[in-house]
């Protein structure tokens, strides 16, 4: 709601004071606290700044962009803007892990807090300008509006369903591949990062591939093939006993979920309005958040029954039977140029 009635810049710049001051937590926490306890509660203050900066930094991100672009050209900047978040989530583990190697976690406390402050100093030149003619409700109000809105455009509707249905898969692989990578695999500590980490490399190249084909294919269709080739790479990869054969089809279901998520963040900024482009994305973001939680307790818990290859077999079988039954009932989504 606040990204609809604030202006989505200052959003994000309190935003990165929260990330700043949760780095500086866990900087004071690493070499002044010394008691367990208290380690501890800081740290859970710490995760409690970074959760608020996270809920608001994502859409007020994506409201900012909508109104920063021009229409004609949002579609190609939301792809290339989702590209830059996956590369940022790629690079990451690896720069946090030269950095530790280096100089400890302060030195990775202390990056977070100068690349946060590099942000705040950039986007102090921007600035948008929101409509005064918007009419404000209590926000019990304006949430149902939103779902109102929902209802009348089912082609956000649907797309915000499929970005639901793609982050499923993110659960399983953060709880089910570092076990089938150990057990089945049976790589060192090294290769199963190695392994882990093509995930990240195949959601960027999906998210190149979209950039690189944008204008010439149809995104309904794109979408839907994409999202079946998750399930079926899934169901392969439970196959495979050798680490060459396994990296590819990782690599094929992490391209296709790629190309999935950066076409449907394109399409739901381009088909939401304005006046309700906050509470859409935030419905977004909190589907990035939630959906790969749920995914991986759900994983865990088929763990616990089947053994791992049987686990990933089965997700692959949901995903495909989700993106067969979503051709069939999201005609909207399936017909978008």
């Amino acid at each position: 709601v606040l990204s609809d009635r604030q202006n989505p810049i200052k959003l994000m710049q309190a935003s990165h004071v929260l990330f700043i001051s949760s780095a500086i937590v866990l900087l004071f926490s690493n070499n002044v606290v010394a008691s367990d306890f208290s380690k501890k509660a800081l740290l859970l203050v710490s995760a409690i700044f970074t959760g608020f900066a996270w809920s608001y930094i994502a859409p007020s991100r994506l409201a900012a962009l909508a109104r920063l672009v021009p229409a004609d050209k949002l579609h190609g900047a939301s792809v290339l803007f989702n590209l830059l978040i996956m590369i940022g989530f790629g690079v990451a583990p690896i720069m946090i892990a030269f950095t530790r190697e280096a100089w400890q976690w302060n030195g990775v406390f202390g990056l977070v807090i100068a690349f946060f402050t590099l942000s705040s100093i950039l986007a102090l030149r921007l600035n948008v300008i929101l409509k005064k003619e918007t009419v404000h409700y209590v926000i019990i109000e304006e949430i149902r509006e939103s779902f109102r809105y929902l209802k009348g455009n089912r082609l956000v509707t649907q797309a915000l369903l499929v970005a639901i249905i793609t982050y499923t898969i993110l659960g399983p692989v953060q709880v089910i591949l570092p076990r089938f990578a150990t057990e089945v695999l049976h790589l060192s500590h090294i290769d199963r990062g190695y392994f882990l980490g093509v995930m990240a490399l195949a959601l960027i190249s999906g998210g190149l591939l979209c950039m690189t084909l944008l204008k010439k294919i149809h995104q309904g269709t794109a979408i839907f093939s994409a999202l079946s080739c998750i399930g079926i790479a899934f169901m392969l990869l439970s196959t495979s006993q050798q680490f060459y054969t396994a990296t590819i089809f990782l690599f094929l279901s992490g391209l296709t979920g790629g190309v999935v998520v950066s076409l449907v963040v394109a399409i739901l900024q381009v088909n939401t309005d304005d006046w309700v482009r906050g509470r859409i994305m935030s419905m977004y973001t909190i589907s990035s958040q939630i959906i790969p939680a749920l995914s991986g307790l759900m994983a865990g818990f088929l763990l616990e029954l089947i053994p791992i290859q049987q686990s990933i077999f089965i997700i692959g079988v949901l995903l495909l039977l989700m993106a067969i039954a979503s051709l069939f009932t999201m005609d909207k989504l399936k017909a978008y140029p």
